[in-house]
């Protein structure tokens, strides 16, 4: 798949999640969900680890089992039952090993990316903490658009050095637009989560954008929602501070 029709997915998935902001709850859990169970389907084919199946599940079940956990938390903390989630995963993560035939082969290197899956999905979960917030419904707006646009920004035939300045520039403008559209949310706060959108994107793609050996096309289904999963955390950080 190449690099700009990966941007392209990835501002499309973004622009989905503001509009299920908008749209309530349920839609924004299910769209959650969607991306989570995406990201988990590709994560064991993108670090190519042994045991697909296995680590997939566990994988899948964490992030799932995260979404599940917010969803029925009543009050603040929202947060409360994600240290709970995480370490059953990582129960599950030595289970899956331990149920590998003999000789588990790449046993470190598969525990620690079945792990790691299991941290990014869990970070997706900050999208419905943050919109439980006061006014944090308009902060996730203005995150998820400022993270279409930097996204967007990505697929441009520009030098890659002046791409990254223009994503950053233009993800803070979109947050602050946004921000000044909607009645409670100032410009501070919209650029700020403009500028850690741009930023996430950008490590991504340093990350996973020059991966020609991957072929998988479920591996590509990681890399082009791993940055909303990992901005939904880093948002509700920034709706605890700002909001």
């Amino acid at each position: 798949m190449k690099f700009s029709n990966r941007a392209v997915l990835t501002a499309v998935l973004a622009a989905l999640l503001a509009v299920a902001v908008f749209l309530g709850t349920i839609p924004m859990l299910a769209v959650v969900a969607l991306l989570t169970a995406a990201f988990a389907l590709g994560w064991s084919h993108l670090l190519r680890l042994p045991a697909v199946g296995g680590s997939t599940l566990v994988v899948i079940l964490s992030g799932l089992g995260a979404v599940a956990c917010v969803a029925v938390t009543p009050d603040e903390p929202w947060l409360r039952f994600l240290p709970i989630v995480l370490a059953m995963a990582v129960f599950l993560a030595f289970i899956n090993e331990m149920l590998r035939p003999v000789p588990r082969t790449e046993l470190v290197e598969s525990l620690i990316g079945t792990i790691s899956g299991v941290i990014v999905s869990v970070c997706a979960v900050g999208w419905l903490a943050t919109i439980r917030l006061p006014g944090g419904d308009q902060l996730a707006v203005a995150g998820a658009a400022a993270l279409a646009v930097a996204a967007a920004m990505s697929a441009l035939p520009f030098a890659r050095g002046f791409v990254r300045l223009l994503k950053v520039l233009a993800a803070a403008i979109a947050g602050a637009i946004v921000a000044y559209l909607l009645p409670d949310l100032n410009l501070v706060s919209g650029a700020v989560m403009g500028v850690l959108s741009a930023l996430v994107l950008m490590t991504v793609n340093l990350l996973f954008g020059s991966l020609p050996s991957v072929t998988s096309k479920y591996a590509w289904l990681s890399v082009f929602t791993l940055p909303i999963m990992v901005v939904g955390i880093l948002m509700y950080v920034v709706g605890r501070v700002l909001t």
